[in-house]
């Protein structure tokens, strides 16, 4: 429903309530930007410096929509695969993942992949909630590391 169709009676000053907007309302946006990221050889996840957020939902039906960007760059070593993973996720639990990968017959080049996230999440809490990202290489061979990752938070009335 539009705002114009909201009684103004109903109004305190002038501001709806939660409960008088309509579902998929944005209701709160939390945003984070790491321009430096992380960069390491591990072949284990490990968090990206500040590409965190974390949101407190007002309803514990409200659904948190996640947006994020950033981007991965890696050395290639001769005859390997590499693969280079980011995942999104909610406190310890993971709920995206995307990898990149790449055969290298020479070796010695570098490679530049961008990670992208959209995710619906439903957490049904009222309790802050952290989102983050972590990264991982698939040969300790080479280095990955991050960059210009931005994440954003909004909670979208159910």
């Amino acid at each position: 429903m539009p705002l114009s169709q909201i009684p103004a009676a109903g109004l305190s000053s002038g501001v709806p309530t939660r409960a008088q907007l309509p579902a998929g309302s944005v209701l709160q946006v939390i945003s984070s930007l790491n321009q430096a990221g992380a960069t390491s050889t591990s072949t284990t996840y490990i968090d990206i410096t500040s590409a965190t957020v974390t949101i407190t939902p007002t309803a514990s039906t409200s659904k948190i929509l996640i947006i994020s960007s950033g981007q991965g760059s890696y050395g290639l070593v001769s005859g390997v695969n590499i693969a280079a993973s980011v995942q999104l996720l909610r406190t310890s639990t993971a709920l995206q993942e995307i990898t990149a990968q790449v055969a290298s017959a020479s070796g010695g080049l570098q490679q530049i992949s961008p990670f992208s996230f959209s995710y619906l999440d439903a957490p049904a809490t009222t309790s802050a909630t952290t989102y983050k990202l972590q990264q991982k290489i698939s040969t300790a061979s080479s280095t990955l590391s991050t960059s210009s990752f931005w994440v954003i938070a909004m909670e979208i009335a159910a």
